[in-house]
């Protein structure tokens, strides 16, 4: 028998960004997810499809790709929740919408998709 399903401790988006700074044609991913802390106590990040695209000329200010982070996070985080279901076999999906978006986590120079 499976553990019961694991707590949701936060939503948020991992942003990953395939460039040293802000500029055009620089490609952002913001992916989804959930801080899941587990019966034993330990916690796990589990990471959702996103959103991707390139920054257009002159790019958008960093306050407008945190936005547009944060609505990734809104978007697709109950997929997570999903995966949480299948995982542990619970009928309903618990619903995620009402969670704020604590956290985005920045990384530059990220790997471009495709390489």
């Amino acid at each position: 028998m499976k553990s019961r399903a694991p707590d949701v401790l936060r939503k948020g988006c991992l942003l990953r960004i395939a460039a040293d700074a802000l500029h055009a044609g620089a490609e952002i991913y913001a992916l989804a997810f959930l801080d899941l802390r587990f019966e034993d106590g330990h916690v796990e990040r589990w990471l959702a499809g996103g959103s991707a695209r390139r920054l257009s000329a002159p790019p958008e200010p960093m306050a407008w790709v945190m936005s547009w982070a944060g609505d990734a996070a809104e978007e697709y985080a109950f997929s997570v929740m999903c995966d949480v279901a299948r995982s542990y076999r619970v009928d309903s999906p618990r619903f995620v919408d009402e969670l704020p978006c604590e956290e985005i986590v920045v990384e530059w120079n990220a790997e471009p998709r495709g390489r």
